[in-house]
């Protein structure tokens, strides 16, 4: 590692921010030759909110970076703290947004019924053969009027469109002998810190924030 305030040609560098006082107007960097970094004290910061990856500056579109201050979180654009590319000053308190979001998210959870894991399986196997008797009718209409060349073809072709058909019955078959599956619904608040970011990125696309508003884009 090296303190400088330039970066030397050729080389890759990522914002290095320990907790310790540095003199101002100096800019600590860990410099890596090649296009894959890895930062133990970046990947602690990606440690203070399971929103991390979803930060987005509404100004610049780089991503928001969590600074940590004794208890208190700061947002910040890393095109502005970075590359001095953005003059967005980020005031959205980092808890209030994440109680907002995961409001939300309790919300969306609890429209989803608890099922048997069967039914779904169930269903997608029903879909599947219905698609493969709707080619084998397709291919024994065209059977009418067919050369012999044709027909060869043609039967050939509903042949394996048999083979599939029975494979998936007979893994249909094997799935139905065991024991159910019972999906419940999910809680957000119980999660952990990695369980809720899961499915923070499954339900949100990107949080756009700008001065002290925040825009949740969703997925849903």
């Amino acid at each position: 590692d090296t303190t400088s305030s330039r970066i030397p040609t050729g080389y890759f560098f990522i914002p290095f921010f320990p907790d310790i006082a540095r003199p101002p107007n100096v800019a600590l960097f860990s410099y890596i030759r090649g296009p894959f970094v890895y930062c133990p004290v970046l990947l602690e910061l990606f440690k203070h909110t399971w929103l991390s990856g979803l930060l987005k500056c509404g100004c610049c579109g780089y991503s928001v970076k969590v600074n940590k201050d004794g208890n208190k979180y700061y947002l910040v654009c890393s095109g502005r703290s970075n590359l001095g590319l953005c003059k967005q000053a980020i005031r959205v308190d980092l808890r209030t947004l994440e109680e907002s979001v995961a409001a939300e998210l309790e919300r969306l959870l609890a429209e989803c019924p608890d099922i048997e894991a069967d039914t779904y399986e169930d269903q997608a196997y029903t879909s599947a053969l219905a698609e493969i008797d709707q080619k084998i009718n397709r291919l024994i209409d065209a059977l009418t009027g067919s050369s012999d060349i044709t027909m060869a073809y043609v039967n050939r072709a509903i042949q394996k469109l048999e083979g599939q058909k029975q494979a998936l019955l007979d893994e249909r078959a094997r799935r139905q002998s065991k024991p159910s599956i019972h999906l419940q619904r999910v809680q957000f608040t119980p999660l952990d810190f990695e369980e809720k970011k899961m499915v923070a990125a499954q339900f949100v696309k990107e949080i756009n924030l700008i001065d002290d508003r925040a825009e949740v884009i969703w997925n849903v």
